[in-house]
């Protein structure tokens, strides 16, 4: 399975093939419908950052194109696999399938919040509302999985967007809950942020990139020496229809 990433300029795409993808929190207000009890207004479970991808199986509806771009950078099968990319769970706020889901996170949560509270004011033993790997060092092993699968986890309304994803293995507590700021941290790289909050890329993990019709030449004078080489396909953008290789 191909999957492309898309954005909105060539700038962008030349930055991502130079700088890496950049993890950015995707808050999808899920958690607080599973377990009404936890305010997770400040945080929502695992937000340390995510890169997302629509699956290359056909044109993208045009709303697509409107949120996300008309450019993209397509990946390859080897290194999405190699990245444990996966594809994303779309989840219905009703019905038995939701009703189930919620009584598994419940019983978990009260599981893991029994353990931390034995020692209520300890900050680091409370960081396992959010973070898998705490709660799995707690030994509150259903909660940690249900968390690992919260990572995957988008409304059902965004449905349209096809979505695969590799989220952040890392619980970096640092990255920015602004998309435009976690951008920034890491394009142009500063400090850390290089080496912990970006996915690195290189030629040969790209398949093709893409970009609107008429736009090739533009795109590639964008690129680096390093990444000029590489095939772009040029789209219509109102319906997204390859305009040939």
């Amino acid at each position: 399975m191909r999957l492309i990433h898309h954005t909105k300029n060539g700038e962008t795409v030349s930055a991502i093939l130079q700088n890496g993808f950049a993890y950015v929190a995707n808050r999808r207000q899920l958690c607080e419908e599973l377990i009404e009890e936890h305010d997770f207004s400040d945080r929502e479970p695992q937000q340390f950052g995510m890169i997302s991808f629509r699956a290359y199986d056909g044109p993208p509806l045009s709303r697509h194109i409107d949120r996300f771009g008309g450019y993209g950078i397509c990946v390859t099968e080897r290194w999405a696999a190699s990245n444990a990319a996966q594809k994303v769970l779309y989840i219905d706020r009703s019905g038995p399938v939701f009703e189930a889901m919620r009584d598994l996170f419940v019983s978990a949560y009260q599981e893991v919040k029994k353990i931390v509270m034995v020692y209520p004011e300890d900050q680091a033993r409370a960081m396992a509302y959010h973070n898998k790997a705490m709660a799995m060092a707690l030994g509150a092993v259903d909660y940690a999985n249900l968390l690992q699968l919260y990572e995957y986890f988008e409304p059902i309304e965004n449905q349209y967007q096809n979505e695969w994803r590799i989220c952040n293995p890392d619980p970096n507590y640092g990255i920015s809950p602004n998309i435009s700021e976690a951008i920034a941290d890491v394009s142009p790289p500063k400090g850390w942020a290089q080496f912990l909050n970006v996915k690195k890329i290189r030629p040969a993990d790209v398949d093709h990139l893409v970009c609107p019709r008429g736009q090739a030449n533009n795109l590639r004078s964008q690129l680096t020496s390093k990444f000029r080489n590489l095939e772009i396909i040029e789209t219509n953008i109102e319906q997204g229809a390859p305009a040939g290789r």
